[in-house]
């Protein structure tokens, strides 16, 4: 079996705090053998929660009527919604929201085109390309690479014995070039679009600014935290709730990156001026110390276990576009708080299951072309 959501879990951590690793803001690391113990800890703990989420095989069975006419005219009818919404809504409080719909219509989009005839996949790729180009154009980097990961995802379905280790750095190095360039635009005076100088940039950023620096952040949660004053789970309720609008509550708990940034630069909530990527690791940590760490890395562990083996045993179309929405979102979830990475992950999938399952195109994806 792939487990490529435990795999890619893996990937990510490599790659974060391996990035953490360089950054020199590890030279204020203050107690380097309990933010080691925290972190091993936490991957030790994800993994054996894995194995066991991973032999649950009682998948509800879903029937239906094969209906690649409706389909096509769904996936199609998504593509062009997620262009208008995301246009409609730009220079509102809503673009936040509206941007991820947009990624589900580039995941959609590119899924279609993969699988689809022939003739109905041109104004797929199309659309594929504009909502990529969209996502970038809003300084977004998640949405971004999770719309430009499908492609990657799709590819990896298809390898019956998993990435190899000549995959995995190719994959590496073309989502280090991505999140450089993304980065680069994000933080440019928007005087130019040079590729070289976006890159240079945003390797600079990446490499020296506060948020990319995940074992000096996760020292500082453990020291700034340790005295007992934990959140208590504050944090993980609020990715449950993010999407209810703050306007209509304003008293919504906050992410853990905008905490963290508040502790950090000893400013109020509502002053901060940035959010943190501190890490899952970090944000368990604050949430009740070493026994919120076990208890977090099991719990996710053990859901992206059980997912992982639903990708793994049913292999069709359902299985295929859970991977291309969950993949990024583990990879994220490594380095982000868990507020946006769920987010990130829920937001477009109940999306899109719940608008196939109305419009019935959920059970066409059981069948050919869909099977892997």
């Amino acid at each position: 079996m792939n487990k490529l959501a435990l795999k890619t879990f893996f990937v990510g951590f490599a790659f974060w705090y391996g990035l953490g690793l360089l950054h020199p803001n590890n030279e204020m690391v203050a107690d380097w053998p309990a933010t080691v113990g925290i972190i091993c800890l936490f991957v030790v703990c994800f993994t054996a929660a894995h194995l066991i989420g991973y032999r649950f095989r009682r998948w509800r069975s879903f029937f239906g009527n094969r209906n690649q006419h409706r389909i096509s005219a769904w996936f199609f009818a998504v593509s062009v919604c997620s262009c208008s919404v995301l246009l409609a809504v730009s220079d509102t409080a809503f673009a936040y929201h509206a941007v991820r719909v947009a990624a589900t219509g580039g995941i959609l989009s590119f899924f279609a085109w993969w699988h689809l005839p022939s003739q109905q996949r041109q104004a797929f790729i199309v659309f594929f390309f504009l909502l990529l180009l969209a996502s970038l154009l809003f300084y977004s980097r998640r949405p971004f690479l999770t719309i430009a990961a499908t492609p990657l995802v799709l590819f990896l379905l298809r390898q019956q014995k998993g990435f190899k280790f000549g995959r995995v750095l190719v994959a590496l190095c073309i989502s280090w070039a991505l999140l450089c360039v993304v980065t680069g635009i994000r933080y440019s005076d928007g005087t130019g679009f040079d590729v070289i100088a976006l890159f240079r940039l945003g390797a600079e950023n990446l490499s020296s600014a506060v948020g990319f620096d995940t074992i000096f952040l996760t020292d500082f949660v453990i020291l700034y935290y340790r005295e007992g004053a934990y959140l208590f789970g504050e944090t993980f309720v609020a990715g449950f709730l993010n999407f209810i609008p703050r306007a209509f509550w304003p008293d919504k708990p906050y992410a853990f990156g905008i905490i963290l940034s508040s502790a950090f630069f000893n400013v109020n909530l509502d002053e901060t001026f940035t959010n943190f990527g501190p890490g899952i690791v970090a944000e368990a940590y604050a949430n009740g110390g070493p026994l919120a760490v076990s208890l977090a890395a099991c719990a996710f562990g053990c859901g992206v276990g059980i997912l992982d083996s639903y990708i793994d045993r049913v292999r069709d179309g359902r299985s295929a576009l859970l991977a291309c929405m969950l993949l990024p979102a583990v990879f994220f979830f490594v380095r982000g708080d868990f507020v946006n990475s769920f987010y990130e992950f829920y937001a477009k999938w109940l999306v899109a299951f719940f608008l196939l399952k109305i419009f019935g195109g959920w059970s066409s994806l059981r069948y050919p072309p869909f099977k892997y």
